[in-house]
């Protein structure tokens, strides 16, 4: 009987040996068997059995990336998987990265040209959102949809195409053209048709 110490290098391996191969890890096995780490490998290796390894622990750096960037950007940097990482972000209850636009304090010039102007050519002019005019606009109690006085041109065209062509080519939203038509008692040229 060999002695507890001696070493097993190049001994034949037994079944229940072979069956602990990617089970165990080789370091772990190669202590059992008394054989070195490099033989355990090179067996596990020649019949083809993967090592199974456990899930790779979240570093605090690591942590620390969550909610600052997108789940597939903190992804791929950290070479995982989107679906571990938003498992992960969940876990701790970090809200998901919501990317926000610089933000510009409001000069008095712009507040003037605020008060004169449409939201969408203020919009256009200051080179802010839509959302943001109609933001501020709000904070100055302002209203939101300022209505442009009809025009007795504008008025002749009510009745003579249909709501939808009347709006487009006038320039206003459809609820106001129909509005307009019917405070005055036009009707619509389908309207006319029937009878």
């Amino acid at each position: 009987m060999k002695h507890p110490t001696q070493s097993l290098r190049g001994a034949p391996w037994t079944a229940a040996e072979l069956k602990q191969l990617g089970r165990t890890p080789d370091s772990v096995l190669a202590r059992r068997t008394r054989r070195t780490i490099q033989e355990v490998v090179a067996m596990r290796e020649s019949r083809g059995i993967g090592l199974v390894t456990g899930p790779r622990r979240w570093t605090a750096q690591e942590l620390r990336l969550l909610g600052t960037l997108s789940d597939h950007e903190v992804g791929r940097r950290l070479r995982r998987a989107v679906w571990a990482v938003y498992k992960q972000r969940t876990a701790l209850k970090i809200p998901p990265f919501r990317p926000r636009g610089k933000w510009r304090p409001w000069k008095a010039s712009e507040l003037v040209l605020l008060t004169k102007l449409p939201p969408a050519e203020a919009a256009r002019r200051l080179k802010r959102s839509l959302k943001s005019i109609r933001r501020q606009r709000c904070r100055l109690g302002m209203r939101q949809f300022e209505s442009r006085r009809w025009s007795k041109a504008e008025d002749k065209w009510l009745g003579r195409a249909s709501d939808p062509e009347t709006a487009r080519r006038l320039g206003r939203t459809l609820p106001s053209v129909r509005t307009r038509r019917r405070l005055f008692g036009i009707l619509s040229p389908a309207s006319k048709q029937r009878k």
